[in-house]
């Protein structure tokens, strides 16, 4: 599991795009029972403690499968809420903010390969 939030914190901190998406610089504090996650505007990371602070925070318990399927994009947070498959926590404008997130910053590698394309492209130029 710690790997999945690894994947999505450095795929989150790779498409800047989805800084729009916070109206303000509260913090989002996702709490999955053994691991903190912090979401901002400029970053994820992994946290060991929650921080100090104005934070709107969320709390998120489930099945493994069901929290890495939420976490690499593939399932939605509501939907799988809404299967009794994992227990969410938090104000409904938090929900709808992580649930975005989480399908915006899931890895895609055919965007990765039109980037890759665009920069070696420029680079010969």
């Amino acid at each position: 599991m710690i790997a999945e939030i690894q994947r999505f914190t450095n795929s989150y901190n790779k498409k800047k795009q989805i800084s729009g998406l916070f109206r303000t610089n509260r913090l989002l504090v996702v709490d999955f029972g053994e691991w903190l996650m912090q979401i901002s505007a400029e970053s994820a990371a992994l946290l060991e403690d929650i921080p100090n602070g104005d934070a709107d925070y969320i709390s998120i318990k489930g099945s493994r499968e069901a929290l890495k399927e939420l976490v690499g994009g593939r399932e939605r947070l509501r939907a799988l809420a809404a299967l009794g498959v994992l227990e969410v926590t938090g104000s409904f404008r938090s929900v709808l903010l992580l649930e975005a997130i989480f399908l915006l910053a899931k890895e895609n590698h055919f965007e990765d390969k039109v980037n890759l394309f665009i920069d070696e492209r420029n680079s010969v130029r």
